[in-house]
Order: structure tokens, then C-alpha cells, then sequence
């Protein structure tokens, strides 16, 4: 079964597989084997500033797993060294995470940057993920070309884009 595009999807199914396709944000996979979920989604600017992966985590909980069992992966995403933002994204994002400004964002070359993996993950353990229960990759999609499809380094529109996903078996 296909679903409608949406920037997260969670399931209990088995032999199901969420797929998730980005270039420079950042995706989450969930797992929580113990209650059988399965989710992932697509964490850019606007689905962090509104708080997505703390989302996902809740309906998880609602729909029966434990906290304490799930774990979270971050795949690759832009990294701080090459995420620079203007003004009105930054005072938009310290107005929703001032609380974590000092780590998230950067001042370079006169210009601010953003660290939206770091964020993410801060945000999953605001809701309640154990630290060892997340991982990440420490790589920037813009940098490291040998490995990764970058919105921004191909500074336009006809992108190329990575598949991040998750498959649940029996």
C-alpha cells in the first residue's frame, strides 16, 4: 500500500517499509521492537521548527510504546558548517528554541548558522528519548559529495535525492 506524501509515517505492519527522501534535511528512523513500531520522518526547517520528531515520539506512545524503548537514527543531513541561514529564520527559530540558541546556532563570515541534527536530537531527548537511544551521522551532506546528494551544493532545483528507510518484517 502507497501513502500520501507526508513528512512522517508510522506503522505496526509487517513486511512494511517507510521510505523517506531528502538532499540536506535531516531523517529520523524510530524503532521501538518491543510494542512493534516502526516510523520515520523528514525533518527540514519547517518540520523542526515545529517540533516533528518530539511528534512522532508521542504518537508512538499513544499508540503503545514505552519511552524507554524506543531508539531514534538521524541519517545524514547538513551540517553547521554549511547551513547558513538568514535573520528572519533565525529569529524565528530562537523564538521556538531560545533555551537552546547557545548550541544549535553559530555566528561565521557574518552570517548565522544552524545545526538541525544537533537540534533534532536535543529535541528527542526533550521528549523523553535516552541518550544512548539516538544515533547520528557526524557527516554534512553539502561536504562530503563523495557520499551524499546536496540541495544546496547543486544550487538548483533538479536535485538529485537520497532514500533513508526503515522495513519491518514478521
Amino acid at each position: 500500500m502507497n501513502l500520501p506524501d507526508a513528512d512522517g509515517s508510522i506503522t505496526n505492519l509487517s513486511n512494511a517499509a517507510l521510505i523517506v527522501k531528502n538532499a540536506d534535511c535531516v531523517p529520523i528512523v524510530y524503532v521501538d521492537k518491543i510494542a512493534g513500531y516502526i516510523g520515520i520522518s523528514h525533518n527540514g526547517w519547517r518540520g523542526s521548527l515545529k517540533r516533528l520528531a518530539p511528534k512522532m515520539i508521542q504518537k508512538m506512545v499513544s499508540l503503545g510504546s514505552k519511552i524507554e524503548h524506543i531508539t531514534c537514527a538521524l541519517g545524514p543531513a547538513i551540517g553547521l558548517c554549511c547551513y547558513e541561514v538568514d535573520e528572519d529564520f533565525y529569529y524565528e527559530f530562537m523564538g521556538e528554541f531560545e533555551i537552546y540558541a547557545k548550541q544549535i546556532f553559530q555566528f561565521r563570515k557574518g552570517r548565522w548558522h544552524v545545526n538541525l541534527t544537533l537540534l533534532n536530537c536535543l529535541l528527542l531527548r526533550e521528549a523523553g528519548v535516552k541518550k544512548v537511544n539516538i544515533d547520528f551521522f557526524p557527516f554534512c551532506t553539502k561536504c562530503d559529495q563523495k557520499r551524499f546528494f546536496s540541495r544546496r551544493r547543486a544550487k538548483h532545483e533538479d536535485f538529485e535525492r537520497m532514500f533513508n528507510f526503515i522495513v519491518k518484517f514478521k
